[in-house]
């Protein structure tokens, strides 16, 4: 019974706890940050279908442990107050599955309080256990699984979008090590390269046909690309009064001396001037020659930006 009690001191401070925290965010909501329900309860209504088989597999797994432990601890603090259990049930409720455990209900209305709210409490005192053995769990992986697992040697790819312009240079389980010179061992190294806000995204519709081009246009990041690879590319495809390169191929821009960056914009032109300083590269290739620009790692306080080296 003291296993069960510790559910009921559990239960009545985790109520007060989130009770509280739902009032402050309300009140947050409406006087402080008004306009936010607004904001983000269309994306709580709104139906998302985006999740795999697979994952779908993993919530139904999930759910179905999470209900049988529920159930399991309420029948179980029902057998030690003595209260009889008439039956199990098993439903669906839309796509979700349920359970329910059905105790006599003349024995539980006469138990004191404090024993029904052992009862009670049981549920979610063992969904809170389990919670934290998966937690558990999780951390001990790596200690587990060594040597099998491994950790802290760069982020494996999971997926990559067939209509990702890295398609065909990455594949699933490829592992990254790094990005522009940045070594990327964690999760948090991941997290901190993009938080630089050193790469722009920008939109073209007229050169690309819709797609995105990416490039460092304030970072002074750059690579040193041969002149026959530049003359042997052919600049921009012209189909249907529209711009865009192979699918094999990315759109470069070409950096002056300056530092400065041409990429494509969104603004309809007449002639293929603005297109001089964009050439279809084989990203892949690219990337493994030498770097220029002050804005790589161990350059940034460098001048000579024109200079090709390897940083």
């Amino acid at each position: 019974r003291a296993w069960f009690s510790l559910g009921v001191y559990f239960s009545l401070v985790a109520l007060v706890g989130i009770s509280l925290l739902l009032l402050w965010d309300s009140i947050g909501a409406l006087y402080f940050r008004r306009g936010s329900i607004s904001a983000w309860l269309p994306n709580i209504l709104a139906p998302s279908f985006s999740g795999s088989i697979m994952d779908t597999s993993i919530i139904i797994a999930s759910t179905i442990l999470s209900i049988a432990f529920h159930e399991f601890g309420h029948a179980i603090a029902a057998a030690s107050e003595g209260v009889q259990m008439e039956y199990v049930a098993i439903f669906m409720a839309v796509l979700f599955p349920g359970a329910l455990v059905a105790l006599n209900y003349d024995l539980l209305e006469n138990l004191p309080l404090f024993s029904m709210l052992r009862i009670y409490c049981a549920g979610i005192w063992h969904n809170v256990i389990f919670c934290a053995a998966c937690v558990l769990m999780a951390l001990l992986l790596p200690l587990v699984l060594c040597p099998l697992y491994v950790s802290g040697d760069g982020l494996i790819v999971m997926g990559v979008s067939q209509s990702s312009s890295l398609s065909r240079s990455l594949s699933v389980h490829d592992v990254i090590l790094s990005v522009d010179g940045l070594n990327i061992r964690r999760t948090d190294d991941w997290m901190k390269m993009l938080a630089q806000g050193t790469v722009e995204k920008t939109s073209s519709h007229e050169f690309l046909g819709g797609s995105q081009s990416y490039g460092a246009t304030n970072s002074g990041k750059g690579y040193c690309v041969p002149n026959s690879w530049m003359d042997a590319s052919k600049n921009l495809w012209q189909i249907n009064d529209k711009l865009s390169c192979p699918d094999e191929l990315i759109v470069f821009g070409k950096f002056s001396c300056n530092g400065s960056a041409y990429f494509p914009g969104t603004d309809k032109v007449s002639d293929k001037k603005q297109t001089e300083d964009l050439y279809c590269l084989i990203a892949k290739d690219v990337v493994k020659l030498k770097k220029c620009g002050n804005g790589w790692r161990g350059t940034e306080d460098d001048d000579s930006n024109c200079t090709c080296l390897e940083v």
